[in-house]
Order: structure tokens, then sequence, then C-alpha cells
């Protein structure tokens, strides 16, 4: 019983969609030395420590876009990208088509 939990554990955590060694140097020129943030948890990188997908992250990790990657964390947040109109670097799969960055949001009348 306990091969089958750990084969299943195995397959559930292997990374079925690799990120490339060209889409990770794209990355790391993208945002250079820029600190990004991750959970202990999750499985993308955040360009803010704001970021509404970090809400639920008590502890966060402060790094570059290479330690982020090392850590397995090897997706940008789309939130993030968005927010800072990032593109040609590797996101997570959310939707961002309604997402309307805060500070051009209208106060309610």
């Amino acid at each position: 019983m306990a091969v089958i939990a750990l084969l299943i554990g195995g397959v559930a955590s292997y990374d079925w969609n690799p990120v490339s060694q060209e889409q990770q140097t794209a990355a790391i020129q993208a945002l250079g030395d820029e600190q990004v943030y991750w959970s202990p948890f999750g499985h993308v990188y955040h360009t803010h420590e704001d970021c509404g997908a970090l809400n639920h992250s008590d502890t966060l990790t402060v790094g570059t876009v290479e330690q982020a990657i090392a850590a397995n964390r090897t997706r940008l947040c789309s939130f993030c990208a968005k927010r800072d109109a990032i593109t040609g670097v590797v996101t997570d799969d959310k939707d961002v088509t309604d997402y309307v960055p805060e500070e051009t949001v209208e106060p309610a009348a």
C-alpha cells in the first residue's frame, strides 16, 4: 500500500511540461536581478510581494529569477506579468483577461 502511495505521489509531482532552457534564459533577461517572491508550496514566482495570488501565504522566499527557477518555480505569475506588462516569459495558466491593475480602478460613486 505504501509503495502505491509513493508511486502516485511521484507521478503527481512530476512536471509534465518543463520549461526549456531558452524560456528560462528569456525570464532571466526580462527581469534581470529584480527580486522575485515565491511561497513554500506555490509553483510560480511573483514580481510583487503584494500580489493577490500570495494572499494566503504567511511565508515568502525572496530571491532572483535564477534562484526561483532553481527552487522549481519556473513560471511567472500571470497576474504579475500583466501588471508589469511583461511579455515573452512563460507564465502560469490563469486567465487574466479581466485583470485591472489597482491604480486604474475607479472609486465607487
